[in-house]
């Protein structure tokens, strides 16, 4: 899939990682960017969601990212995804965990997604 804005393939990372958690702009920035939030920022990190949210709809996905009440998050419903199927206990989805996850982000290294894929592969 080809995206309008250069964050927006990390930024649908993140919120894959979040869950359906919803985050604001200040969370986005501060994981993404690892600066505090300014004005301009908070400008260019709403140009990016709404540019996730269009590309995502132009390719069929309406309604995967969701913006409402300040805050943005996945509808997990809508997505397929083998981290949600580990962490609802899947045993082939955590046995297919290599120890690798999105390795091109660095916010991933410290996921409490990952933590728990982790853990449920040292009990299994």
């Amino acid at each position: 899939m080809k995206f309008s804005r250069t964050k927006s393939k990390e930024l649908l990372a993140y919120l894959i990682d979040c869950a359906g958690f919803p985050v604001t702009t200040k969370d986005i920035c501060r994981t993404l960017y690892e600066v505090d939030l300014d004005k301009q920022m908070s400008k260019n990190i709403s140009r990016i969601i709404i540019g996730l949210i269009d590309d995502l709809k132009n390719e069929g996905y309406d309604g995967v990212v969701i913006k409402q009440n300040r805050q943005v998050y996945i509808d997990k419903s809508k997505v397929s995804c083998d981290i949600y199927d580990a962490m609802d206990g899947d045993v082939r989805a955590i046995n297919a965990y290599k120890g690798e996850y999105m390795i091109e982000y660095s916010w991933a290294e410290i996921s409490e997604s990952v933590g728990k894929i982790r853990g449920a592969k040292e009990i299994g």
